[in-house]
């Protein structure tokens, strides 16, 4: 395996006799970073945040656990699991490491077998926990991302916008009459529909700066970074055609027989569109506010249709 693929640590015990021997132990599974002092495991940690760190207590510049203080003070290396070496047993030691945040404390001789164990413990807790994380930000009826994670890709599109100065426009759509859908055809219905819809908005999306997210039980949103409203209305009619062609084509394969059009057919979407070229003062809610009442306008309209700024 290359070091390309291999997982980073970080091993600060530099003038520990022990240092040589443990880089080879780990070498042959990780990519391992070494560091001469603890202020060079620090800067590194911080330039570079590895998936674990391996900090000995005894460093020729300053105390191990002076370095692990300033590992758990710093946003960017607070949550990468240390864990403490140590020559020999000293429980006061221990218990502080912990007591800082430490991950796990091993005193030597150290074995390679169990420290490659506990390695691979914490490595997959970090694993499960992140995710945990992303399985929390994407919606569980249609994979794609919910309202939390959608506030935090917006508000980074905002500031992009913000630096180059350029425009960012949002979308805010919502199934029209959705509720009345459901009452018809049920909710297992429902729920294949909202599925459908939200395959079909995706593929409207050809940028992968493009975002769509689920922001509400019959709702989704979408930023288009550096584009104008013009485009931006663009890519509003082709999803309220898409969606159109995909729920009268899941409709009209659900029939049974010959009758009445199903209520699928009649599936459509209101879209509210806005756009702005943000400058660092502005208020970046104020753009989805006025998504918003676009759609709130589109729907007060009848529906089935996109109404944007300067659009009467």
């Amino acid at each position: 395996m290359s070091d390309i693929q291999k997982i980073t640590i970080l091993l600060a015990a530099a003038g520990n006799t022990d240092a040589d021997r443990l880089e080879q132990i780990l070498a042959e599974e990780y990519h391992v970073i070494t560091a001469a002092s603890g202020a060079a495991a620090l800067d590194s940690a911080k330039a570079e945040p590895p998936a674990l760190i391996l900090l000995h207590l005894t460093q020729p510049d300053q105390s191990g656990l002076a370095i692990l203080k300033g590992l758990k003070e710093t946003d960017s290396t607070r949550n990468i699991p240390v864990i403490l070496l140590s020559g020999s047993v000293d429980a006061k030691e221990e218990e502080e490491g912990f007591r800082l945040g430490a991950a796990d404390y091993l005193a030597g001789p150290i074995n390679g077998f169990v420290l490659k164990a506990r390695i691979g413990t914490h490595l997959h807790v970090v694993w499960q926990g992140q995710m945990i994380e992303r399985l929390a930000m994407l919606d569980r009826l249609t994979g794609i991302p919910n309202q939390r994670l959608f506030e935090e890709r917006y508000y980074i599109e905002w500031n992009g916008a913000v630096r180059k100065s350029g425009p960012i426009s949002v979308l805010s759509i919502a199934i029209d009459r959705f509720e009345d859908y459901v009452e018809q055809n049920g909710y297992l219905q429902g729920d294949e529909l909202i599925r459908q819809m939200s395959q079909a908005m995706s593929g409207c999306l050809k940028r992968s700066a493009d975002f769509l997210a689920r922001s509400g039980s019959s709702k989704f949103a979408v930023i288009l970074p550096n584009t104008e409203n013009r485009g931006a209305i663009k890519v509003a009619d082709k999803i309220a055609r898409s969606v159109k062609a995909v729920a009268g084509r899941e409709a009209r394969e659900g029939r049974e027989a010959p009758g009445p059009e199903p209520a699928g057919i009649g599936v459509t979407v209101s879209i509210g569109v806005a756009t702005r070229s943000p400058e660092r003062e502005d208020n970046f809610q104020e753009l989805l506010r006025e998504a918003e009442e676009e759609l709130s306008r589109a729907i007060a309209s009848g529906g089935n249709r996109v109404c944007a700024s300067g659009m009467f």
